[in-house]
């Protein structure tokens, strides 16, 4: 983990951040989300120096597509912000968590059990 993850991680894990739980390197689909609050539908992710190159923020924009289309919101800190920066840091991010409280939202998507739960066996009683 890189020093900006840990340096985040330390404040969200636990429910530090206004009593959201936070997951680490969570997978949604064919991405790893550095943070991710399940219950707010808030991702949060810290890039480096590398997501200032054209090829880079051209994969952040598809990558970001794909999850505003799974109903995700997007937080994108850069590790700098996090070291010279983090109370401003940490109050975005609240922020955020409280706009997203006040709001329902637009496209919810199903309880996280029921997302990854088995399809259940069709009815052996129904007529054929």
């Amino acid at each position: 983990m890189r020093w900006a993850e840990k340096t985040l991680w330390y404040h969200l894990r636990n429910r530090k951040m206004a009593g959201c739980k936070f997951r680490r390197q969570y997978s949604i689909g064919p991405y790893v989300l550095d943070f991710f609050c399940y219950e707010k539908k808030l991702a949060i992710e810290l890039d480096g120096r590398q997501h200032g190159e054209l090829k880079a923020q051209a994969h952040d924009a598809k990558r970001d597509l794909y999850l505003k289309m799974h109903g995700i919101r997007i937080k994108r800190i850069w590790n700098f912000q996090v070291r010279e920066n983090l109370d401003g840091v940490l109050a975005g991010i609240r922020m955020a968590l409280e706009e997203l409280m006040e709001a329902p939202h637009p496209a919810p998507l199903p309880r996280e059990r029921e997302f990854f739960a088995k399809p259940t066996p069709p009815d052996k009683t129904a007529v054929r």
